[in-house]
Order: C-alpha cells, then sequence, then structure tokens
C-alpha cells in the first residue's frame, strides 16, 4: 500500500504566512508592551510590577502566535515569591517571551545597547525596564541601574553565556551573574530553556520560526560567596551543563514519543 504525501506549501505562501504573524507580533508588542503600559505608567501612576499582567499576556500571545507551546516545570517546589538572580541558558529570541509567558512575576532582562536606539523596540524594552549592556560589559552605568532593580527586590535574568548560542551545546559562562550573587548574598536560580532553539535558532532567518515546545525547568537555588568564587563557579557550570545536557535527553524521548504533557513528571525528577 502506498502511502499518500502530504503536498506541501509553495515557498513564497509560507513566507506570506510567516511575515503575517511578524506582523501580529509586532501589533502583540504595541498593544501590551508601548501603548498600554505607557498609558497606565503615565495616566493611572501604575508601577512595574503593577504591569504583570499585560507582559505576562504578551508573552503568552507572542508564542501562540507561532504556534510554540510553553510549560514551567519547578520540580523543587522552590518558592517564586523571593528574590532570585535568574541564571539561564539562551537559544533563542524566544526565551525572553518564554519567561515572560511562564514566570509569575515580572523579571529584569539585559539587553545589547544597540537595540536601545532601535525607534520602536526602545519603547519596548524601556517600559520592561531591561537593562543596557554595552559591549558585553557591565560598566558603571549597566551595574547601577542593576543595582537598582535588586535594592528594590526585582528578579534579574543572566543569559549565563553572555550571548545567543547556535544549537544545543552551551558556551563558556561568564561571571556577572555569580559576581552579583556574591555581593548581594541572593540565591541563584539555575533556569533551563529547553526547546526554543527548535523553533527559532541563530542560525535561521524570521522567516524560518517553527511551532514547537518550550520548556522551562527551575533548578535548585545557589547561594555563592566572595571568596574563591571563580571555584564555585567552576563547579556550578559542571554540574549545569551535565543537567541541562540530561533534560534535553528526556525533552527529546518524551516530547517525541509520547508527547509534552509526559514530561511534567520526568522533568521532576533527579538533581536538577
Amino acid at each position: 500500500m502506498t502511502k499518500s504525501i502530504k503536498p506541501r506549501k509553495p515557498k513564497l505562501l509560507v513566507k506570506a504566512i510567516a511575515a503575517f504573524k511578524w506582523v501580529l507580533y509586532f501589533l502583540a508588542n504595541a498593544i501590551f508592551l508601548v501603548f498600554i503600559p505607557s498609558f497606565k505608567k503615565k495616566i493611572l501612576k501604575k508601577s512595574w510590577k503593577q504591569l504583570y499582567p499585560e507582559f505576562n499576556l504578551f508573552g503568552k500571545i507572542g508564542l501562540k502566535i507561532f504556534g510554540i507551546e510553553s510549560h514551567l516545570v519547578n520540580p523543587h517546589s522552590v518558592e517564586l515569591d523571593q528574590q532570585f538572580i535568574i541564571a539561564a541558558n539562551h537559544r533563542s529570541w524566544f526565551d525572553q517571551i518564554a519567561l515572560m509567558a511562564l514566570y509569575p512575576k515580572n523579571v529584569h532582562f539585559l539587553a545589547k545597547a544597540d537595540y536601545f536606539k532601535v525607534p520602536f523596540f526602545k519603547y519596548c524594552l524601556n517600559n520592561y525596564e531591561c537593562i543596557a549592556v554595552h559591549n558585553k560589559k557591565l560598566n558603571h552605568k549597566t551595574n547601577a541601574q542593576l543595582n537598582e532593580y535588586i535594592d528594590r527586590g526585582d528578579d534579574v535574568v543572566f543569559f549565563v553565556e553572555g550571548t545567543r548560542g547556535s544549537g544545543r551545546s552551551l558556551l563558556p559562562f561568564k561571571m556577572g551573574a555569580f559576581k552579583q550573587a556574591a555581593q548581594t548574598g541572593l540565591p541563584i536560580l539555575p533556569t533551563y530553556i529547553l526547546g526554543s532553539e527548535q523553533c527559532l535558532c541563530k542560525k535561521n532567518t524570521l522567516l524560518t520560526v517553527n511551532k514547537g515546545n518550550v520548556v522551562v525547568i527551575l533548578g535548585k537555588p545557589v547561594y555563592f560567596t566572595p571568596d574563591n568564587l571563580e571555584e564555585q563557579v567552576e563547579k556550578f557550570e559542571e554540574h549545569y551543563r551535565k543537567t541541562h545536557d540530561d533534560l534535553y535527553v528526556d525533552y527529546d524521548k518524551f516530547n517525541a514519543q509520547k508527547g509534552l504533557k509526559s514530561l511534567r513528571p520526568v522533568l521532576g525528577f533527579g538533581d536538577v
């Protein structure tokens, strides 16, 4: 019996659909990251924390537009109402969107200073209170803004590789997040983002976004001290890399064979 082959859509049509999805995505940006937050901040005098419903809704809508499902797994039942420095891997522009959609409160992201010069994006970044990073370094201005947000009790996300990587292999870790943790006494929350590279990786164009499943897994909080910090970071990185690779084995196996719902209990086992 000959297996029927599903006809493929013409490439031009595929690109047109992808472009339309980006139009919807930027429309959501304009509504939930620019217009509504600006109105509520200036007219209603709402704080950044009070804008969580709009930012969270944007994250959920942004993923749904591209057919991306997202799930948060917290196997150790970490109390997320306490303050953390979040240390995560970074493979896709959808990493930030997934965290906005899944995390139960607003978090600050570090972003290239060049993005703040782009007319539309600068309003999005400023309303979400992202932190500008110049030449991949935490200069005096960056540290001042970072310390301001930490002092008022906010969570900050550090993509510990310092940039967006290609594929799944992790790049060497940077020290920024760990220095902040050691100086402030705040715990590092190890965070593993799986599957975003399948949706949009660094090598792909914006017109090649794929449907997929993004899973965010939270590990056990870790404290750092200024003494022998590099040695502590080395041990953390070794454990993070092994856990990251082990989690991807389960992600691939259960995502392919049994569906994403089976991932929840499986990813809850082991020393994350």
